[in-house]
């Protein structure tokens, strides 16, 4: 997988998955126009955190500073970012895919997030979500810990969210 060529080696990961009834393009179709502001809860946690209402797209999210890292039609879309996410604006560092696993910067950390998608029994697709976090040295991940340890029950009821809007979406569609 993607992430996995990326972020072999983390400091934090999570994973969340559901099953959608519908074959994986329509299911990679789903996460791609994947709209998180038709949850309220997103939305108000992001209007919290300061990030626009346009930023709740996976393009938007490129807009804020996330970079595409991979792409593979009908199976996983990778997004990456590099910040200190503790402070209050984030100090997100803009990095193109091909700078991302070389960035080393002491009192930074990158994550990486992606949606995957396999088929499964009976024409059904496995969706799933994982982010990887991985710290640039000790000072960052005390510092990211201290910062996870309040964010993280927030960033899982997001992904777990996701996963339930692009389901709704394509079992929904017409």
């Amino acid at each position: 997988m993607l992430i996995d060529a990326f972020m072999p080696v983390y400091d934090i990961q999570k994973r969340h998955e559901t099953s959608v009834k519908a074959a994986t393009p329509e299911v990679f179709a789903g996460v791609r126009a994947l709209d998180m502001s038709e949850s309220p809860l997103i939305r108000y946690l992001c209007q919290l955190r300061g990030l626009p209402k346009e930023a709740l797209t996976l393009r938007g999210l490129q807009d804020i500073g996330f970079t595409r890292l991979g792409y593979r039609e009908d199976e996983e879309i990778l997004l990456g970012i590099t910040g200190r996410f503790w402070t209050i604006r984030g100090d997100i560092v803009r990095l193109k895919p091909e700078e991302f696993g070389m960035f080393d910067a002491p009192g930074y950390a990158q994550a990486v997030w992606n949606f995957s998608i396999a088929p499964a029994e009976e024409g059904a697709s496995r969706l799933r979500t994982e982010t990887r976090v991985r710290c640039i040295e000790q000072a960052s991940y005390r510092k990211f810990r201290v910062y996870w340890f309040f964010v993280a029950p927030f960033s899982f009821f997001i992904r777990r969210q996701c996963l339930q809007l692009v389901k709704r979406n394509v079992t929904t569609a017409p």
